[in-house]
């Protein structure tokens, strides 16, 4: 009897616990590859887990420029902070001399009283006393300290209305030319990257 509810039933079963048929579902069997399919199958398995030499070379060659750029970063790096540091600085001092400059007829701090002029206020000739003391102050408190000597001492030039081309002795942080208002570091590293 079992066999005649089954055959006719097809792919159903009777459940064990309350009798009821429950249906499964058919799965085909699968049929076996042919060789050809076989191999596609493989080879693009093998194909897509290897590398290829393109892709290593394209990998070196990029590995290159990254390293071609960044090695040169590394090691100017300790003099670079110093280095935009003192740009800073020499920027904001020559703007300050010409801000003065625009405030006093044409005329630029003397290299005596340079400390006094930019730092306290002035009148219309430059005096840091009396009355009409309505310019200034340049800088608050001080000359900015050169970075890479630590100083904020002011010292003439060489060579007047010239650039300097290098440093003059006595420890000074700065130069100063005081006929036409140039400002200048006065260390060693500053005139080697020129």
């Amino acid at each position: 009897m079992w066999m005649l509810v089954s055959g006719l039933l097809g792919n159903c079963n009777l459940d064990n616990q309350g009798g009821r048929f429950y249906s499964r579902p058919v799965v085909p069997p699968l049929k076996p590859l042919s060789a050809a399919t076989r191999f596609i199958v493989m080879s693009n398995a093998h194909r897509r887990s290897a590398i290829t030499l393109f892709e290593t070379l394209t990998m070196v060659v990029i590995a290159a420029v990254v390293a071609g750029t960044v090695i040169p970063q590394f090691l100017s790096s300790t003099n670079d902070p110093k280095s935009r540091s003192l740009e800073f600085n020499l920027h904001m001092v020559r703007s300050q001399i010409g801000r003065y400059q625009a405030h006093h007829r044409g005329k630029v701090p003397t290299l005596a009283s340079f400390g006094d002029q930019m730092t306290k206020p002035t009148d219309v000739d430059g005096a840091t006393t009396g009355k009409n003391l309505i310019y200034g102050p340049y800088f608050h408190g001080q000359v900015p300290r050169n970075v890479f000597n630590g100083s904020n001492v002011v010292m003439a030039v060489a060579t007047p209305g010239q650039e300097p081309t290098g440093t003059v002795a006595g420890g000074a942080g700065w130069q100063y030319d005081e006929t036409n208002g140039g400002f200048f570091p006065n260390n060693a590293e500053y005139y080697a990257a020129k």
